[in-house]
C-alpha cells in the first residue's frame, strides 16, 4: 500500500544536543518530523525593516518541510512557520537528543511515480 511505502522509505536520524538539523543555506529538500525530543527553529527575516519573527520550538510531532514534498524548496514554506520570506536553522537543542523520521522529497516523487495510478485517484 502507498502507506507502506512511505513508512519504508523513512529514515531514522538521530541528533545529538545542539546538532544542526537543517542549515540556513541548505535547501528544503525532504520532510522531518520530530519523533522524540525537541529542536529549535531559529527565524531570519530575509527581507529589510521586518518585524521580529520568534523562534519555534519543535516538539514530538511537529514536522517541517511539508511543501518541499511539492516542490518547494524553502524551509520557511512549511505549514508550521508559513513564511516564503525568511531563512530558517534547526538544532537540537542543547538539553536533548532528537530523532526525527525523514522523507526526502525525491523518493516521495519516485513513489507516486512508480505507484498504481489508483493511488494518485
Amino acid at each position: 500500500s502507498f502507506i507502506t511505502l512511505v513508512w519504508n522509505t523513512l529514515l531514522y536520524t538521530t541528533y545529538g544536543p545542539n546538532s544542526e538539523i537543517v542549515a540556513y543555506d541548505q535547501p528544503a529538500d525532504r520532510l522531518i518530523v520530530i519523533a522524540d525530543g525537541e529542536a529549535n527553529v531559529m527565524v531570519d527575516a530575509v527581507w529589510r525593516n521586518a518585524p521580529e519573527i520568534d523562534d519555534i520550538l519543535l516538539k514530538a510531532g511537529d514536522f517541517i518541510g511539508d511543501w518541499a514534498l511539492l516542490g518547494h524548496n524553502a524551509w520557511g514554506k512549511s505549514t508550521l512557520i508559513g513564511m516564503d520570506d525568511v531563512a530558517i536553522e534547526v538544532l537540537a537543542t542543547s538539553q536533548s537528543f532528537v530523532v526525527c523520521l525523514e522523507l526526502e522529497a525525491s523518493h516521495f516523487k519516485r513513489i507516486l511515480q512508480e505507484g498504481p495510478p489508483t493511488m494518485l485517484a
